[in-house]
């Protein structure tokens, strides 16, 4: 999300489908894009209003982002012509994404550049979201690179 699949409609969807059932007025799009790419936010505070969120409104969240995912993300324009001529030029191309290892194939697929990497590595209960260097790890480690470039 955001450097190969922009998934921007999907989470202002999902945030303002959520407001609605707090009885809470949308917000403009690009206050929450802006929100969401700015690492240290309390986003719950500010999409919210409320410090901490209960699991209930985590799990509606990922239930309906899942949906709206489905419905909306698509891959950026130029990213699937660019992994081609990574491809092209032998690189090994590896997606290393915050989002939940088992919703990575079905969408890359969609989106018709699945095919495109050479591994697809996603958070799970063993791999833990990135800051942690832990799948940039793991990328390096299943291709056998010896250098390797992060793009994100």
């Amino acid at each position: 999300d955001g450097t190969v699949i922009d998934s921007g409609e999907a989470i202002y969807k999902t945030v303002n489908e959520v407001r609605d059932e707090l009885k809470l007025p949308p917000l403009d799009k690009e206050f929450i894009i802006k929100a969401i790419n700015e690492p240290g936010r309390n986003l719950a505070l500010e999409f919210y209003g409320i410090d901490t969120p209960s699991r209930s409104l985590k799990e509606g969240f990922e239930e309906k982002f899942k949906k709206f995912y489905d419905e909306c993300a698509s891959t950026y324009e130029g990213a699937k012509e660019l992994l081609q001529k990574c491809r092209d030029a032998h690189y090994k191309v590896v997606l290393a994404s915050n989002a939940p290892h088992d919703t990575l194939e079905k969408i890359l697929k969609k989106n018709e550049i699945y095919e495109l990497f050479d591994e697809v590595i996603g958070a799970s209960k063993e791999i833990p979201q990135k800051p942690d260097p832990a799948m940039l790890h793991l990328a390096v480690s299943k291709t056998k690179a010896n250098k390797a470039i992060f793009i994100g």
